[in-house]
């Protein structure tokens, strides 16, 4: 429901309220008692006498006798229903700033409204896709399948077990997303190409991919080799220095499961280089935060 509709409801309620009062209000004066000092009915106040519930409103379900009519409970409600609708008028213009957003640069242009679910696409190898193909098929320990929640939906990508930045690059099309995450690199390191190569792939791909925000993942401690860990150290300095240079996003997601000496937490991996089901749970959901922060960020300028 909109901030319109919810007016409306709002508006239709105290006229519902209002013409109630005046009906009670009718009843109690038709039956001889003097409403200023008489009971409305059962709806806002106590209840009637029991023979001007008998005789002028079967519709009246109550018991009792008579009590002391107490206009105040209709201003009360009267009034926070204008309190209501008044609130509603002034954060309207705020509400619509900063929970609607336009993508107007993608494939596409539509609007989404703050309970719309930020649309992901991700680019990446086995650390994205698993053992299977992405997006197509999710395994349990990609973290798009942890991310993936009511208020993310994962809508395009490319990823596969093994796969170079070079060789996911030719695979990479325009994507009507909201976010575009790439975790690339790893095997960048292990087949020893070129840093420089690697950072140009990249920024090819998110040129391609064309989606209005962009975040740039680190790597996973790659203890593969003694000389694998210096190299994704590099790698990583790399990737962030590109994406402050862009105006894109960096992020961690592996913090809380390296050592700080270039390996994984112990019982978070089983080959130093892909996460247990456990450590793919503690990187997706930082992932969320990540995305579900950027997604609903309102664009400046």
């Amino acid at each position: 429901m909109n901030v319109r509709g919810l007016c409306g409801v709002v508006v239709a309620w105290l006229r519902n309220a209002a013409k109630k009062a005046r009906k009670y209000a009718d009843l109690v004066a038709e039956a001889g008692h003097d409403p200023a000092t008489s009971r409305l009915g059962a709806y806002l106040y106590r209840p009637l006498p029991r023979h001007v519930r008998r005789r002028h409103s079967p519709a009246i379900h109550c018991s009792g006798a008579s009590a002391r009519f107490r206009p105040r409970a209709l201003y009360v409600r009267g009034l926070c229903g204008v309190v209501v609708v008044t609130l509603i008028g002034v954060m309207a213009p705020q509400i619509q700033l900063a929970n609607e957003r336009t993508v107007a640069d993608g494939p596409g242009r539509r609007s989404l409204t703050f309970w719309a679910p930020v649309r992901l696409a991700a680019l990446g190898d086995s650390l994205t896709a698993g053992s299977f193909a992405f997006p197509d098929v999710l395994d349990d320990r990609a973290w798009p399948v942890v991310a993936q929640c009511a208020k993310v939906e994962v809508v395009a990508g490319y990823a596969r077990s093994g796969m170079t930045s070079a060789e996911v690059l030719p695979n990479v099309t325009a994507y009507d997303a909201d976010v575009l995450v790439v975790l690339l690199g790893t095997n960048d390191i292990i087949h020893q190409i070129p840093l420089e190569e690697t950072i140009a792939n990249i920024d090819a791909m998110v040129t391609i991919a064309n989606v209005p925000r962009v975040i740039i993942a680190a790597l996973p401690p790659v203890a593969w080799k003694d000389w694998t860990i210096p190299a994704a150290d590099a790698l990583n300095s790399a990737l962030s220095a590109t994406a402050a240079e862009h105006g894109w996003t960096w992020i961690d997601p592996w913090t809380s499961l390296r050592d700080g000496a270039g390996h994984y937490l112990p019982g978070y991996t089983t080959d130093n280089i892909h996460p247990t089901l456990a450590g793919a749970t503690v990187e997706g959901l930082a992932m969320r935060s990540a995305i579900l922060e950027l997604g609903h960020r309102v664009p400046s300028g």
